[in-house]
């Protein structure tokens, strides 16, 4: 037979939990702090740092990281809108995408249209060496801006695998005024 905690220590023992549990609480927006280092640990190495190459898991993990794509599968397993606001499916083969307003990338450019049609056409060049860029090449008619914050896509024939590549991690959108100064996506 063992006796039961006294109550005075159950309460000191549940008053201690509630004090970690507050102090592993992240602070309001307000208190973070921008800048500074990020120290990450992967299980192994990305194959290549570069966003539009496979890098297996570790440079999946490093690209979602750094990069974000028009769509997102979430913990859920579903297709969701991450840089889209959201997307209309015209008919089997047109899709329209609107964008968030407001987003930048790392550089201080602003994420309008004419970001995404130059990503993904950067994507499909051969210039990029993107894992599915012949892909994409085989599947898309054309890629077209409407508005400062509408693409529009057309395939060539029904595809509905252009969701999933529209959400992989190593189909980022990139910085147009980034790329085109000079900067080697490879390895900044």
């Amino acid at each position: 037979y063992r006796p039961l905690p006294s109550r005075r220590a159950l309460l000191a023992a549940l008053g201690l939990a509630a004090c970690v549990l507050v102090s592993l609480w992240p602070p309001d927006a307000a208190a973070q702090k921008r800048g500074g280092k990020l120290v990450y640990a992967l299980g192994g190495d990305p194959y290549s740092p570069a966003p539009y190459v496979f890098g297996g898991l570790p440079g999946m993990s490093i690209n979602g990281a750094q990069y974000n794509s028009l769509l997102h599968i979430n913990s859920e397993g579903k297709l969701v809108p991450e840089l889209a606001e959201g997307y209309e499916i015209v008919d089997p083969t047109t899709y329209v995408f609107t964008l968030h307003q407001g987003v930048t990338f790392h550089d201080g450019d602003m994420l309008d249209a004419d970001e995404v049609v130059f990503g993904l056409k950067f994507y499909m060049s051969k210039e990029s060496g993107a894992t599915r860029g012949a892909l994409l090449r085989e599947m898309l008619a054309t890629l077209e801006k409407v508005d400062d914050l509408t693409v529009r896509l057309m395939l060539k024939s029904p595809n509905a695998s252009i969701w999933q590549i529209l959400a992989l991690r190593d189909v980022p959108v990139i910085s147009k005024q980034w790329v085109e100064a000079g900067h080697d996506y490879r390895r900044e």
